[in-house]
């Protein structure tokens, strides 16, 4: 749960993170190996759908923290080249 605005920030830039992933997945891999694209971003999709939700529920606590951020449609976010290397 997130309930500080330092803790927002750090999950804002996760969900950019992800959504640059996500995108690339869609683009790379979405026209051709449909399969491929859902599974390969469920779990980031997943992981997305959780940080909104405490995004939701930091802004529901206490309003007058801070204005939410305008939602981007996964479809308008940039691409990257190569996707991130993940720690193992």
């Amino acid at each position: 749960m997130i309930k500080t605005k330092a803790q927002y920030e750090v999950i804002r830039g996760q969900l950019e993170r992800l959504d640059s992933i996500i995108a690339n997945f869609r683009d790379k891999l979405k026209d051709k190996h449909l399969e491929n694209y859902a599974l390969f971003s469920e779990n980031y999709r997943v992981m997305r759908a959780e940080m909104l939700s405490q995004i939701e529920e930091y802004f529901s606590t206490d309003p007058a923290t801070c204005i939410p951020p305008q939602e981007v449609a996964v479809d308008e976010l940039p691409v990257l080249e190569e996707l991130p290397s993940v720690p193992v």
